[in-house]
């Protein structure tokens, strides 16, 4: 009875009795926060770690803290976008804390957190007001925002089927720098 929960986590069963592996929003929907868990979620957040526990019958059983590392190449591929006139914005389900501190090391202009794919389809919509959008993602969350953007990128190494077949098009791999060529290719 596995299941994803978009923006949530992940659901399952196992020798009948329920888990769930999500994040904090997930937490606080089930009834099992307490300031002790909210004290600890808000340290390693702070700390710009995504913290998702693991829920089953006695409340949560683990806390598991992680953090994205940065590739040079992604570094890069935002200041070649950067170069060619194009403002960037990360759109994510990771917290705040988080999406700050990612975006600021990768050198993006603006960072939302906490986002479900309604919220990031919201977003795009209101960007599409004032200019051309374009979207890159990989995953289910995503797939919304890449159906309306003008142009959807979905990260095929890693992306889901149903980013892969939503978005306009897939990069065979996680190189970003993919996307400022692809720009260049298509103004010229």
């Amino acid at each position: 009875e596995f299941v994803a929960l978009p923006g949530r986590g992940v659901r399952g069963v196992i020798d009948g009795v329920t888990y769930h592996l999500g994040n904090h929003r997930m937490l606080e929907e089930l009834g099992c926060c307490s300031t002790e868990l909210e004290q600890r979620i808000t340290a390693l957040e702070t700390m710009g770690k995504t913290v998702v526990m693991l829920m089953g019958a006695d409340g949560v059983q683990a806390l598991l803290a992680v953090a994205d590392t940065i590739k040079d190449s992604s570094r890069s591929a935002v200041a070649e976008l950067h170069a060619l006139g194009i403002q960037t914005m990360m759109l994510t389900g990771d917290n705040p804390h988080t999406a700050k501190a990612i975006a600021s090391q990768a050198g993006i202009d603006r960072a939302h957190g906490n986002l479900l794919p309604d919220d990031k389809l919201r977003e795009v919509e209101q960007l599409a007001q004032s200019g051309k959008v374009g979207m890159v993602g990989d995953g289910i969350n995503d797939a919304p925002a890449l159906a309306r953007a003008d142009i959807g990128f979905a990260m095929g190494a890693a992306g889901t089927d149903t980013a892969i077949e939503t978005a306009d098009v897939a990069l065979m791999d996680d190189d970003l720098r993919k996307i400022p060529t692809f720009v260049r290719l298509s103004r010229a």
